[in-house]
């Protein structure tokens, strides 16, 4: 967006300082022409079309600076950063003084991640051309991306002055006064930008999340119903939290049971006793079948990597949810989570578990390599964000206006308030491949491969992926896992002293661990090591013991 709009200044100038601008080229040149069809071609999102024009407009004149930003641009909209960066700072050599140059360079660092490297590009291009409201937003977005709202609020609000029209500042303005609970002032902000955007969703949920931040519930579930209304494929359009459905007595006390459990394994939930009874009927369904088909389970576990699982019924065993009762990040982090945080991710989980059976066909099929690790993730992401849509509709419907009543304060983000983008668009927003929803998926992907690779004999290959698994520090209740199967791999290549390695690593994290017993015994016997060997498998035999 940024580099964009200075393109099109620059190409537009060429004519009024052709000997300038073009360093010795005559004007209307052939690289001027190529330059303009290179523009013709980016005005119609023809990438290939616009590096082919700007690289002939280089091969004619080597030092045209405009080239390279141009191209740099084209290569930056098909996410080629490294050529982008490279053509950047290749019209920087040529002309250092230029802003757009080494704005547009911050920007491509900053796409890739590499904030700190991006702000010190950013800085220069402000300082040499102060006026340039694309470096004010670039830099106000790398501020907003790196926690430090209050400055990217200042970019953005030095871009509202220098161009009072650009509603696009005054939403991301918005976004960081809220992050600061300057609500009130956000709210302002949001009522400029719906004034010229009265059908953009994400507008009307950000300020019902403002307004629900100060009390004002009526307000902030209207703007909230607006949002659905407005986002034309939202499942809680004609979300209706409970149906007609006629339950049998037997799965209406099973589901009874298993919020009985719930609420007791999970106290907080009983705050308000009977005045928060209305939710506990409504769980009480879900659980037995209402949406689902058939009757599923509370687990009292922790979940492994999120806040809140399901698990699909598989092997004879029925399905079933479970909610983190601990903050698992943040300044509350190891602390029991409360009575809105506890429902807000029950709720989610009893309306993701009714694509249980769509999550199991994703996993076999990744199983069988009919997926790639990206492809695995956005899918599961898609019907994730379709019970996080019906999940942010119960919100509206049921749980507001009871917080109205009790004047309960409440947190929107928990129910999915600012998540109005389609389901590609919000997944490319969650750039950290180490958070959610990339954890646990992509894990899952990993071991799935690993089982595939290690069943069709492909055992170096098996190893290569475990070693890149352990490079991931975020994971740690599956270490034992890796060398495990590390220990595996080498038992099949013949290589027992390396399997008894890896075994041992193993065993260390997980003493109680009697497969890895078991096949470091084998391991020993293949060293000739039959005392080590008979230890092993003895240690086999008291495990299962205890198990028994």
């Amino acid at each position: 967006m940024y580099a964009h709009i200075r393109l099109a200044a620059t190409i537009a100038g060429v004519a009024v300082a052709c000997l300038s601008a073009f360093a010795g080229v005559a004007c209307g040149g052939s690289a001027e022409d190529a330059l303009h069809r290179g523009q013709a071609a980016m005005d119609k999102d023809d990438f290939g079309a616009a590096i082919a024009a700007f690289s002939e407009a280089i091969k004619l004149d080597p030092k045209l600076a405009a080239a390279y930003v141009a191209r740099g641009w084209a290569y930056a909209e098909q996410e080629e950063y490294e050529k982008a960066i490279a053509d950047y700072s290749q019209a920087m050599r040529l002309e250092p003084r230029n802003a757009e140059a080494w704005c547009n360079r911050g920007l491509a660092l900053a796409k890739q991640g590499e904030y700190q490297k991006a702000l010190p590009d950013l800085n220069e291009a402000l300082r040499l051309d102060p006026k340039l409201t694309e470096g004010y937003s670039a830099r106000g977005w790398v501020y907003s991306e790196t926690g430090q709202f209050a400055k990217a609020a200042a970019d953005y609000s030095e871009v509202i002055r220098l161009d009072p029209e650009d509603v696009s500042a005054r939403a991301d303005r918005a976004t960081c006064l809220a992050a600061l609970k300057k609500h009130a002032e956000a709210i302002a902000d949001l009522d400029v930008v719906i004034k010229q955007n009265a059908k953009e969703p994400k507008y009307f949920g950000a300020r019902g999340a403002a307004h629900l931040r100060l009390g004002n519930y009526r307000q902030g579930a209207a703007d909230l119903q607006a949002a659905i209304r407005l986002n034309s494929s939202d499942a809680g359009l004609n979300y209706q939290p409970s149906g007609d459905m006629q339950l049998a007595p037997e799965a209406l006390q099973h589901g009874e049971e298993q919020v009985r459990r719930m609420v007791r394994d999970r106290p907080a939930m009983a705050r308000f006793d009977k005045e928060s009874d209305f939710l506990r009927q409504w769980a009480v369904r879900k659980f037995a079948g209402e949406d689902f088909g058939e009757p599923f389970d509370w687990d009292p576990a922790p979940p492994k990597d999120s806040d809140a699982e399901n698990v699909a019924p598989t092997g004879g065993r029925r399905a079933c949810i479970r909610v983190e009762p601990l903050y698992s990040v943040g300044p509350n982090k190891g602390k029991p989570r409360g009575f809105e945080e506890l429902w807000a991710g029950a709720a989610f989980e009893l309306h993701n578990i009714n694509y249980a059976r769509q999550f199991l066909r994703l996993h076999e099929e990744a199983g069988e390599g009919k997926l790639s690790k990206e492809q695995f993730v956005a899918d599961i992401w898609k019907y994730e964000y379709l019970a996080a849509q019906r999940t942010r509709a119960f919100y509206v419907q049921v749980f507001l206006p009871w917080a109205e009543k009790q004047k309960l304060p409440t947190d929107p983000g928990l129910w999915f308030a600012a998540w109005w983008e389609s389901a590609a668009d919000t997944l490319a927003g969650f750039m950290d491949k180490t958070a959610y929803p990339w954890r646990p998926y992509a894990r899952q992907y990993d071991w799935m491969t690993v089982h595939r690779l290690y069943h069709d004999g492909e055992f170096r290959k098996t190893l290569a992926l475990l070693a890149e698994m352990q490079t991931d520090k975020v994971y740690v209740h599956d270490v034992a896992d890796l060398y495990y199967w590390i220990g595996r791999c080498h038992v099949e290549m013949r290589k027992p002293a390396a399997a008894v390695e890896a075994l041992t690593k193993a065993i260390e994290i997980d003493p109680k661990k009697a497969a890895a017993y078991e096949l470091r015994g084998e391991a020993y016997q293949g060293l000739g090591e039959k005392a080590k060997a008979k230890a092993d498998f003895a240690k086999v035999k008291a495990l299962e013991a205890e198990r028994e």
